[in-house]
């Protein structure tokens, strides 16, 4: 990454069952300074602070979305995977064209916009939000999509 853009990767991103699978991992735990031997080993907790010194990367985070196609059935956004890449800060004044960036959201001026108003003889108060946004990738090379990092046959979410 470092050699394409010429920083270093500042965010991880783990799939919630990804990190359920690595967290209790007996080898990130001695990396914790864990010995391993007896059951000290399972009595220790690995958190994204500990994840992000051993990597030294700034920001490690948990993906938990979920979405569903049928309003009945959710499913994990991020399932088997791991985005690694580099993000500049949201910061629009520090921003160049020159800041690599992995993507941006692009959102209309003046959003998001609320409103609220009475109903029922001032028995219900309703509030609607408006948000118009956009999702861009456009420095594809400030990142990488890491598919499969656990065996499928051992994945659970």
């Amino acid at each position: 990454l470092s050699s394409l853009i010429g920083k270093r990767p500042n965010t991880l991103v783990l799939g919630g069952g990804v990190w359920k699978g690595i967290k209790f991992n007996a080898k990130l735990k001695s990396y914790l300074g864990v010995s391993v031997s007896g059951n000290e080993l399972f009595n220790i907790k690995a958190t994204t602070q500990k994840l992000q010194e051993i990597l030294e990367i700034e920001k490690v985070l948990i993906g938990t979305s979920k979405y569903s196609e049928d309003a009945r059935t959710f499913k994990n956004i991020w399932g088997n995977g791991i985005f690694l890449g580099y993000i500049s800060n949201p910061t629009p004044l520090e921003r160049t064209p020159y800041d690599p960036c992995f993507g941006y959201t692009l959102r209309k001026k003046g959003n998001p916009f609320s409103d609220k108003w009475q109903e029922q003889n001032g028995k219900i108060t309703k509030v609607r939000t408006t948000d118009n946004f956009d999702i861009k990738v456009v420095g594809s090379e400030s990142g990488f999509y890491i598919q499969n990092p656990i065996d499928p046959s051992n994945y659970s979410e």
